[in-house]
Order: C-alpha cells, then structure tokens, then sequence
C-alpha cells in the first residue's frame, strides 16, 4: 500500500505538454505548503563509465549515489522498478507523487489530449481517472475509457 497519492500524466508523445503542466500543478500545490515529488520516466540514461560511481558499481556495489556541493543528489540502484523509486520519493516526506509517463503502470493516470487523435492513442489505457484538453473530445465528459471506468474531461 502506498504511502502517499500517485499519479501519472500521460501523452501520445513528447512535446505535448506533460512537463509544463505537471511544473504548473507543482508550483500551484506548493504555493499551498504541499510537499510534491516528482518522477519522470526516461527510456534511457547516460552513465559516464569513467567516474568513481561506475567503477563502484563495476566493483560489486548493489547501489550508488553522489551529492554535489550544491546538495543534488544522484543514486543509481540498478534493476528497480516504478514501486521502488516511487518508495525512495516517499521517504523525502513528499504528501503527493507526480509522475511524467508510465503509461504502461497501474497508477491512475490523466490523460494529455490535444486533439482527438491524441485521446484516441490513449483511450485504452487503465485506471485513467481524468482527460486534460484544450479542444473538446468525442468522449466527452464521463466518458468510459481503458477498464470501463468512468472519468472527466478537463478542458482549459
């Protein structure tokens, strides 16, 4: 069971808007002293085979991390799932976790459809609990998607 509410906003493609407005729901719930986390999904990542954290890693390490001067940290922990970075956010104290894709998931998801096309690509996908649009959509209000289940259009 989860510690704190997840949610993912989803989108046919990149460029469609997710970070824009998870970044405006972010600043929009800490205005409200909300304590939001933030993952995002990535197909990939570059991981310098020069450094100390990779020669770590080489040498058997099950994890490692670096914290900068500037106190960002990196942790890099290989094979983990969603349920695993989503338990490493939960441990910062965060109240809510945004996530940006995991389409595939089964965290409720909002949906980003700018044209029909957009929420026709998505439509079959579970646990989809709203559709955010700038135009309306033949679905419309309420309308089933994914699992049958029953969801809001949000239109701007």
């Amino acid at each position: 069971m989860r510690k704190v509410p997840v949610i993912s906003f989803v989108a046919p493609r990149s460029g469609s808007g997710k970070t824009t407005l998870i970044s405006q729901v972010v600043g929009r719930l800490s205005a409200l002293n909300v304590k939001v986390a933030v993952l995002k999904h990535s197909h990939a990542c570059d991981v310098d085979d020069s450094k100390d954290t990779w020669r770590f890693r080489e040498a058997g390490a099950s994890g490692s991390a670096v914290l900068t001067d500037s106190n960002l940290l990196a942790v890099y922990l290989p094979d983990s799932t969603l349920d695993d970075a989503i338990r490493l956010l939960e441990g910062t104290g965060c109240e809510i976790i945004l996530c940006e894709g995991f389409r595939r998931s089964p965290i409720p998801k909002i949906i980003l459809a700018g044209t029909q096309y957009d929420y026709d690509a998505l439509s079959s996908l579970e646990n989809v609990v709203a559709v955010v649009s700038g135009e309306e959509i033949r679905a419309g209000a309420g309308a089933e998607t994914g699992a049958g289940a029953r969801v809001p259009l949000l239109r701007d």
